[in-house]
């Protein structure tokens, strides 16, 4: 069964499915910068468009461009900038 997720005022959305016991989420990201406390580890990989990703304690922002990704463990926080709007898929662990 799919799921709608909505964060941000309905600036970021996905869609998500169960399969195998993991969760997955397509969705898109619109132009901004967001902050998300995560209870899962996370793998997300940019499908189409670029972030800038800063995960946990780290100082600076990394760039992720299409087809890179960056993992988040369980029980942190991430903070990603999209300068354009973003389409990716998320891994939950």
């Amino acid at each position: 069964m799919l799921t709608h997720h909505s964060f941000h005022s309905g600036k970021i959305q996905s869609i998500g499915v169960e399969i195998d016991g993991r969760s997955v989420r397509a969705g898109f990201i619109a132009i901004g910068a967001y902050r998300f406390q995560i209870e899962r580890s996370e793998r997300m990989t940019v499908l189409r468009g670029e972030l800038q990703v800063r995960c946990g304690s780290e100082l600076h922002f990394k760039h992720c461009l299409v087809g890179g990704s960056f993992f988040v463990s369980a029980h942190t926080e991430f903070e990603i900038v999209a300068e354009v709007p973003t389409v990716y898929l998320c891994e939950l662990f």
